[in-house]
C-alpha cells in the first residue's frame, strides 16, 4: 500500500513539472490539517476576502468536514483528488497550516526529493499549527538519522514568537521564517464571544472547561484514559467552588485521533462533544479554563492569561519515550499532575494574580508577538504577489 501512494505520488510530481510550464491562475488553494475548514488559513482566507472580494479561493475540503462552517464564497474541492493536485500546481498561492504543501523526509538521492522543486512564480506559505511543546520534524525520534533530509515547497513560513521560529528553522531546515504572527489567534483578541457560543450550540449563561489532550502513539492515552479516569462531576464542583458560576464540560481531542476516538467513553449526558465544529480556536476563545496536556492549545491560550492546568499522566512515557518536549514542564507556568488527585490539588491550590504574572513573563521570554492583526499581515504579503508580482517576502 505504501509503495503504490509513493508510486501515485511520483506520477502527480511529474505531472505538477508539466503544469508548472503554464501560468499560474489567479487563485489561492487552501489546506488546512486534512481537509478541514480551520485553524490558520481559514483566518487568512476569510482576511482576504475582505481585502479583495475578486480573488478567488478554493479549498481543499474532506468528506467528514463541517461543511456548514464554510462560506459561499469558497469553492470546495475534495482534498486528495485529483482536482486538489491539479490546483497545487495551477494556483498563484497556496496556504497550508503544516510545513509546505507538498513535502518529504527522504534520502538525498530519493526521486521525491528531486521532485520537490522552489518555484518564485507560486508562493507557498505554510503557517505551522500552533507552538510546540513537544518536539517536532526532523528533532523527533524517528528522524534522528542524519541521512534523513527535509525537503518542502514552502517559501515562506510564519511564526508568532522567536521561539516557534527557532523551532521552525531546526525541524524543517526552513530559513525564510517571518514574524507575522499566528492569525488562528487573532479570535483571542475579539470580543464576540456571545456569538461564538450561539455558533458553536454552547450555553451562554454557563462558563466552560475545555479539555483538548493531544495525541500519543496510543489512542488510549490520547484522551479516553484520562475521560475515564476523571470524575466529571467532581471536577464540576471543584471549579464552581473555585472560580464562581456554573460550569459546563467541553471535551475535544487531536485532529489526527478524532476518526478512531471512541466517544462513548463520554457516559455523561453533560459532557459536550467539542469535536463538532472544526476550530479550536473557536472554542479556546470561549472557554474560561483549559485542560490539556502536551498540546501547543497551551500557548494559544496563554494570550488570555485564563487558567491552565496540564493533566499528563503518561508523562514519563511521553518524555523519554515516545516524543520529549522542547520545554520541561516544570519551567511552563502551569501546574502539572501525573494522578488524578494531584490534579485536583492543583485546581484547589490555584493563586490567580501568581499564575498571570508568570505567565506574562513567560510570553515575553518566548517573544511573542501576536496582537490580532495576524491574519492582516499575511494577507497583504499574499495579495502583493498576487498583484504586483512583489517577492518582498525573501
Amino acid at each position: 500500500m505504501v509503495k503504490d501512494m509513493i508510486k501515485i505520488k511520483r506520477v502527480i510530481y511529474f505531472f505538477g513539472l508539466f503544469l508548472k510550464l503554464f501560468p499560474r491562475k489567479k487563485v489561492i488553494l487552501f489546506r488546512s490539517f486534512h481537509g478541514q475548514y480551520n485553524d490558520n488559513p481559514k483566518y487568512i482566507s476569510e482576511c482576504i476576502h475582505k481585502l479583495d472580494s475578486n480573488i478567488k479561493l478554493i479549498w481543499a475540503i474532506s468528506d467528514e468536514a463541517n461543511k456548514e462552517d464554510i462560506p459561499g464564497y469558497v469553492r470546495q474541492i475534495k482534498y486528495n483528488s485529483l482536482k486538489y493536485y491539479y490546483y497545487i500546481y495551477r494556483s498563484k498561492v497556496v496556504v497550508d497550516n503544516y510545513f509546505g504543501i507538498i513535502y518529504s523526509y527522504a534520502n538525498k538521492k530519493s526521486i521525491l526529493s528531486r521532485l520537490i522543486v522552489k518555484d518564485k512564480k507560486q508562493l507557498n506559505v505554510s503557517t505551522w499549527h500552533g507552538t510546540p511543546l513537544k518536539k517536532i520534524g526532523k528533532n523527533q525520534k524517528e528522524y534522528s538519522d542524519d541521512k534523513n533530509v527535509f525537503y518542502t515547497s514552502c517559501n515562506l513560513m510564519t511564526a508568532n514568537s522567536i521561539y516557534l521560529k527557532d523551532r521552525l528553522k531546526d525541524a524543517f531546515n526552513i530559513n525564510n521564517i517571518k514574524l507575522y504572527g499566528s492569525p488562528r489567534n487573532d479570535i483571542l483578541y475579539s470580543n464576540n464571544s456571545q456569538a461564538i457560543k450561539k455558533k458553536l450550540g454552547l450555553p451562554l449563561n454557563k462558563k466552560l472547561v475545555l479539555f483538548a489532550p493531544t495525541f500519543r502513539d496510543s489512542l488510549y492515552e490520547s484522551g479516553e484514559r484520562q475521560l475515564k479516569e476523571l470524575n466529571i462531576e467532581k471536577l464540576i464542583k471543584l471549579l464552581n467552588e473555585k472560580f464562581g458560576g456554573e460550569f459546563v464540560f467541553i471535551a475535544r481531542v487531536h485532529n489526527e485521533v478524532l476518526k478512531k476516538f471512541d466517544f462513548s467513553v463520554i457516559k455523561n449526558i453533560d459532557v459536550i462533544n467539542g469535536n463538532l465544529h472544526d476550530d479550536m480556536g473557536e472554542y479556546l476563545s470561549v472557554a474560561d479554563v483549559l485542560i490539556t496536556d502536551y498540546s501547543g492549545s497551551l500557548f494559544d491560550y496563554a494570550l488570555t492569561l485564563k487558567p491552565i492546568f496540564l493533566l499528563t499522566l503518561d508523562k514519563k512515557n511521553y518524555e523519554e519515550v515516545e516524543r520529549d518536549f522542547y520545554i520541561k514542564l516544570d519551567q511552563l507556568p502551569f501546574s502539572y499532575a501525573v494522578s488524578i488527585n494531584e490534579f485536583y490539588s492543583n485546581i484547589k491550590s490555584f493563586d490567580n494574580q501568581k499564575f498571570i504574572n508568570n505567565v506574562k513573563e513567560f510570553n515575553k521570554k518566548l517573544g511573542c508577538m501576536d496582537d490580532g492583526k495576524s491574519a492582516l499581515r499575511v494577507s497583504k504579503i499574499i495579495l502583493d504577489f498576487i498583484n504586483h508580482g512583489d517577492n518582498s517576502y525573501e
